[in-house]
């Protein structure tokens, strides 16, 4: 992305590689307030990926609908939250 930040791809590859780093770790052991922290800071990470990626690839919803759905989930961003939930639901339709 340093080289050429115009491939969708790379926004789609980098963001989905913390959002599965912070679904192994949630789905890994008991629950602790150190490991919601640590799960919720790679949902940070993927977010402005796979926001990228939405902005450049808005038909690719396959791809980024349920990974921001989840992330906006687990951060608490209603707005976001129920913008995305309402994509979801029309997908499904």
């Amino acid at each position: 992305m340093a080289l050429n930040d115009s491939i969708p791809e790379a926004y789609c590859n980098m963001g989905l590689a913390f959002f599965n780093q912070a679904l192994m770790l949630d789905a890994t052991g008991k629950r602790t307030r150190k490991k919601r922290q640590a799960v919720n800071q790679l949902y940070e990470k993927s977010l402005p990926y796979l926001e990228k990626y939405r902005e450049m690839e808005p038909q690719q919803q396959s791809k980024w609908v349920p990974a921001l759905y989840t992330i906006y989930l687990n951060l608490n961003m209603g707005k976001q939250f129920e913008e995305i939930d309402r994509i979801r639901e029309n997908m499904t339709q």
